[in-house]
């Protein structure tokens, strides 16, 4: 990580992109629960605000349990499951 101070004054940050190390390949099936559970964020977000715009705040927090946490759930999973791979070689 770089950082940089232009003649503005403003603090730009850059991230150095060049590594000595290849960046860890995912498998088919990391990708395939990081998507799910991605897509799942994105279904319970849109539903939680839409019964918040709807006047229905204890729908909201329900549907925020029951497809939230799996949702969580998956991309935790997903994150763990390349992490422990990756460390293994």
């Amino acid at each position: 990580m770089v950082f940089h101070r232009h003649s503005g004054g403003c603090l730009n940050f850059r991230v150095n992109l060049v590594s000595a190390e290849e960046p860890p390949r995912l498998t088919w099936y990391e990708w395939l629960i990081g998507i799910v559970g991605f897509g799942l964020v994105l279904f319970t977000l849109q539903n939680f605000v839409s019964s918040f715009v709807e006047i229905e705040p204890q729908a909201a927090y329900i549907f925020l349990l029951i497809t939230g946490l799996p949702a969580l759930i998956l991309l935790v999973l997903a994150w763990q499951l390349a992490i422990r791979r990756t460390r293994k070689a």
